[in-house]
């Protein structure tokens, strides 16, 4: 069985016809046989060249998508800037709380109860100057001493720390 194909196309009303034609070989004694088959394929209706298919997006739409994305940028950029406030806040209390134990250490190895009354004293961590209000009070017990450290950074409170201080 031998087979040759043959293609011919042709166009009506974006309908494609081909037709196939091919030669079929039985026994040496027959002749050629010739079949033709008829393929039809239906094309889609073409559409105009200005129909809102080819011509893009209208400009409300692009408008409305660039609202969103402005929208959602201001929203990430708002959210990095509170966040690096935060960081910065916690630095600031972390140093605060290195200046307010190095005030009260200071204070417990001294080994005499401290005296009442206020002390103020300066503190620099991390290349940042801070002041440390110490205000020490009376205690119902005259053995003990309570004692407040404030810690502030350009006059603005950082953190507080109490304890109670005692004779050895």
């Amino acid at each position: 069985m031998t087979s040759e194909p043959t293609d011919h196309t042709h166009s009506s009303n974006y309908t494609y016809f081909t037709y196939f034609t091919y030669f079929t070989h039985h026994t040496q004694s027959q002749p050629l046989e010739t079949h033709t088959l008829l393929i039809q394929k239906e094309r889609s209706t073409p559409t105009k060249p200005n129909s809102r298919s080819d011509s893009g997006f209208t400009l409300i739409e692009v408008l409305v998508a660039l609202s969103i994305v402005a929208i959602t940028l201001l929203a990430g950029v708002q959210s990095m800037g509170s966040m690096t406030l935060n960081a910065q806040r916690q630095w600031d209390v972390f140093l605060a709380e290195q200046c307010a134990n190095n005030a009260l250490n200071t204070l417990k190895l001294s080994a005499q109860l401290p005296p009442v009354g206020e002390q103020s004293v300066e503190c620099l961590q991390a290349n940042t100057p801070f002041k440390v209000q110490i205000s020490i009070n009376t205690t119902p017990n005259p053995t003990f001493r309570r004692v407040d450290a404030q810690v502030f950074k350009e006059g603005l409170p950082q953190l507080k720390l109490t304890t109670v201080i005692g004779r050895i």
